[in-house]
């Protein structure tokens, strides 16, 4: 006991308590460190698997419009010998009324989401 009535552990013991908290500390600290670089690699992995999977999806799209666009002006080369305007129009509506609205549908759906991921 102390002068003032209070136990209190010795000195060596005291500076001993004081080095296990401080190397506890520097573990849980190290810990931290090392849960936030796992987590940053993941939400990375993540970000690049999205960004993979969108660039696959419009690559996909863009081709399927490009596809169209020449089947379109192979419809107008073929069909167009007879009635050239006739054909024009109905390849034009088919780009118009088909393929276009697919194409911003997809397009918009996928990168609409970037912002809220």
């Amino acid at each position: 006991m102390t002068s003032d009535g209070e136990d209190r552990p010795p000195p060596d013991t005291t500076n001993g308590i004081k080095q296990e908290i401080e190397a506890a500390r520097q573990q849980v600290q190290e810990t931290i460190l090392v849960s936030e670089t796992a987590q940053s690699r993941l939400d990375r992995a993540r970000q690049t698997r999205i960004d993979e999977d969108r660039s696959k999806i419009t690559r996909t799209v863009f081709n399927i419009l490009s596809i169209a666009i020449i089947a379109t002006f192979v419809i107008i080369w073929t069909e167009g010998r007879s009635d050239p305007a006739d054909a024009t129009v109905q390849a034009l509506d088919v780009l118009k009324s088909v393929v276009l609205p697919v194409v911003t549908l997809v397009l918009g759906f996928y990168f609409g989401q970037s912002s809220k991921s």
